[in-house]
């Protein structure tokens, strides 16, 4: 089993990410940023406990912020793996984003 699974939700938010860093600059520049994240989501899937707990939002779900970026990766740890629910900006209204 892989050590992590990427929703659907995050699989766009990752795409939008890519799209966003083309376009302000160029595709060298967007996978540079896309790959950092999923360097994250292997550290996290080795220290799944790393990241902030946010019961507020939904129960057992955690995020930690992508160093170097702005962005938050909102995960569930789950038995032997996590899961990558969303990759977001940190000025997002993550409210929305549970309800």
């Amino acid at each position: 089993m892989p050590p992590y699974f990427v929703t659907g939700p995050a699989l766009i938010d990752l795409a939008r990410i890519w799209d966003y860093h083309f376009n302000i600059a160029n595709a060298l520049v967007a996978d540079r940023e896309v790959a950092r994240l999923y360097d994250l989501f292997m550290l996290l899937a080795e220290y799944p406990y790393m990241g902030t707990p946010h019961p507020e939002q939904a129960p057992e779900i955690r995020s930690h912020v992508a160093s170097g970026t702005s962005y938050v990766v909102w995960y569930y740890p789950v038995e032997g793996q996590i899961e990558i629910v969303r990759v977001v900006h940190g000025r997002r209204d993550i409210g929305r984003l549970f309800q």
